[in-house]
């Protein structure tokens, strides 16, 4: 909870003083916010805190700061930390990517940093409030 709801909380209140009109915040969520993964309630429960201050202040920074607040809401994702979560974790995750609907794969570092770049974008203006799903359809298997 520390990190991961203390410091989006601390970053924004951060970034406030210095926001001008058309800004952007886009907060990290997870797939874990809304898939009841076992062994994962804590971890969980900030993600979803995540996602609800998104929202919150979508309309309260919106309003004041005419600012864009969103969330991306990543699956699994090929980075060094996945790789280390040793081989178990490994071999059960390789058979659940075979499943992702988009490809039969982990998301990719770049497959992130894509959508977080479009919601930065002026593009983009009309997308607030809202958490964007990263990962290949793998919810909805």
């Amino acid at each position: 909870m520390a990190v991961n709801v203390r410091a989006v909380i601390f970053m924004t209140q951060a970034f406030v003083p210095y926001v001008r009109p058309g800004g952007r915040i886009v907060n990290l969520s997870s797939i874990s916010a809304r898939g009841g993964f076992a062994t994962q309630s804590t971890y969980s429960a900030s993600k979803a805190a995540v996602e609800a201050l998104t929202r919150c202040w979508a309309t309260e920074l919106g309003h004041k700061y005419n600012v864009t607040v969103n969330a991306v809401n990543p699956g699994p994702v090929d980075t060094d930390m996945y790789r280390a979560a040793g081989e178990t974790h490994l071999a059960r995750m390789e058979e659940q990517n075979k499943k992702t609907p988009a490809a039969p794969r982990a998301g990719s570092e770049n497959d992130v940093a894509e959508i977080i770049g479009f919601l930065c974008e002026e593009r983009s203006k009309w997308i607030t409030g809202d958490v964007v799903c990263a990962n290949g359809g793998m919810m909805y298997i």
